[in-house]
């Protein structure tokens, strides 16, 4: 059976009236998930010395002395009034004290006029009442001019490419794009903050014009005095003004709030790897034996993804270890655990625990694939690898020679002193992979880690950056991660990584001789059977 209209519309009524109410329900609960948490009023000045809460305070009894001039002063201008009004009206002479009367209060009023002039000035009043639209311009100027910034700074990093593939005027639309972004921008803010200063300006005039008419009967009616009046009238103005000129300070304050909140998060987190804690052992000797039992380890990142899988390796004092397998098996991440970038899940790695971390990283020497050089000298990138000391010039070129670059350095019009650029923008590849190997070999390392040192080198360039490694890694344990696998053939021990597991270990004539993943590999590299 159907069921009556009026039951039916009762239904509908009360089912639209609950879900109403769940909806404003929802949307408050949303209005206090989306409220960023702050620190309390007095937690922002957490870090302040006590110059700084001398200052402040010194500052806070001088904006109080400050605020309470103009006021004092209104009392006093008040006064001064009357005196002049009363003093016209005792005026024994020909002209009436009408006329005096008159004659003081249109001087009372161009000097009010001043006063207030004065305080406009003083208060921006203009930018306050379009505060929060000239806000949103400014942030979208600056946005503008930062991208412009950022454009300029990417293509002259990379002029090389820019050139090479005739970009320039691409480039120069780019940054022309967002440099029209920002006039547009400006000229808005421009208009917009002459509009709103013009508006309190006739705001003004306007409360003005009523303030002193109705003061003006006052007067007339004996209630007020023309002092009283306009005492009245500018002290209402200034604590006006003062109490506009509080709101963006409050703004500001809970945005630095809010800021403190998730800095004080940051500077209050303990990392489970501090790399500035003093703690930790520190060995006089390090000997450089080397081993991982039983790793399990997946990146903070990626928990679900299983980079190494019970992996155990042992890497003996003075021994030359090559790590090969396809990309993604885990090799890089193996050195990282050693430097202690990350602690595995599971497992060990030899005593690095109880090392201390800055202790430990100091022992290490590291060549990357792509090796980081700064804007500086090339004296100054080689002694960065030693910064508990001041490094001596006989030490760089000593660490320069046994990297097989000096030659190079020495040929140069500025030799050590010439500027490496953004990058190392002004070398080539193998000349900055020879500054890295110097830089390690400068805090004589008792371990050496070479992360794909060569591959991004000709065969030329590699040649000769290879018998730097080589040298380098004399008298030192090396670990050599490398896809190009006729680099590690001479490596004292070769292991073979696959899914996170070390499945095979030996030389290179014995992991050819098994005919296994090893052999595999340098067959698919090499395109031959046999080497």
């Amino acid at each position: 059976l159907n069921k009556p209209p009026f039951v039916h519309n009762h239904y509908s009524e009360k089912e639209e009236n609950d879900e109403k109410t769940n909806k404003k329900k929802k949307k408050k609960k949303k209005e206090k998930e989306a409220k960023e948490p702050m620190v309390g009023p007095f937690s922002v000045f957490r870090f302040a010395d006590s110059l700084d809460i001398l200052m402040l305070l010194v500052g806070t009894v001088m904006a109080i002395a400050n605020g309470v001039v103009l006021p004092l002063m209104c009392i006093v201008f008040g006064d001064m009034t009357d005196s002049l009004v009363n003093s016209a009206s005792s005026n024994t002479s020909a002209t009436p004290p009408s006329e005096y009367s008159y004659i003081t209060v249109i001087y009372s009023v161009v000097i009010a006029h001043f006063i207030l002039i004065q305080i406009i000035k003083r208060s921006h009043l203009g930018l306050f009442l379009c505060e929060q639209l000239l806000t949103n311009f400014t942030t979208k100027e600056q946005s503008a001019y930062a991208k412009a910034g950022a454009v300029a700074e990417e293509v002259l990093s990379a002029i090389r490419t820019v050139f090479a593939f005739s970009g320039q005027k691409k480039e120069i639309e780019r940054y022309h794009k967002n440099l029209e972004n920002a006039k547009t921008m400006g000229i808005r803010k421009a208009v917009s903050a002459n509009i709103a200063m013009g508006f309190t300006f006739l705001m003004i005039d306007l409360s003005y014009a009523l303030a002193f008419w109705y003061g003006s009967t006052l007067i007339l009616s004996g209630e007020y005095t023309i002092g009283s009046v306009l005492t009245v009238f500018f002290v209402v103005i200034i604590g006006v003004f003062a109490m506009g000129q509080t709101s963006p300070n409050i703004q500001t304050f809970a945005s630095a709030r809010g800021a403190a909140y998730k800095v004080y998060n940051i500077i209050d987190h303990n990392p489970t790897i501090d790399s500035y804690s003093e703690t930790g052992f520190k060995p006089d000797l390090i000997k450089g034996n080397i081993e991982f039992s039983n790793i399990h380890f997946s990146y903070p990142s990626r928990p679900d993804v299983t980079i190494l899988d019970q992996m155990c390796l042992s890497v003996s004092s003075g021994q030359t270890m090559a790590l090969v397998g396809s990309s993604g098996c885990g090799k890089s991440t193996t050195i990282q655990l050693l430097q202690r970038f990350y602690d595995p899940q599971e497992g060990s790695v030899s005593d690095v625990f109880i090392l201390n971390i800055h202790w430990l990283r100091s022992q290490i020497g590291i060549v990357s694939q792509e090796p980081v050089l700064f804007n500086c000298t090339l004296a100054e990138n080689i002694a960065y690898g030693d910064n508990s000391r001041k490094v001596t010039m006989e030490e760089i070129e000593a660490a320069a020679k046994s990297a097989n670059i000096h030659s190079f350095i020495d040929e140069l019009p500025q030799k050590y002193n010439t500027q490496a650029g953004d990058k190392g923008t002004q070398l080539s590849g193998g000349q900055k992979q020879r500054i890295a190997i110097a830089r390690a070999i400068l805090r004589n390392p008792k371990v050496l880690l070479l992360d794909e040192a060569t591959s991004a080198l000709d065969t030329e360039s590699e040649k000769v950056v290879q018998e730097a490694l080589d040298q380098a890694s004399k008298g030192r344990t090396c670990i050599i991660v490398a896809h190009r696998l006729s680099t590690i053939r001479n490596a004292d021990r070769i292991a073979v990584f696959q899914r996170g597991v070390v499945v095979e270990q030996g030389t290179h004539q014995q992991l050819l001789a098994k005919k296994g993943v090893y052999h595999m590999l340098v067959t698919t590299q090499l395109g031959h059977g046999t080497e």
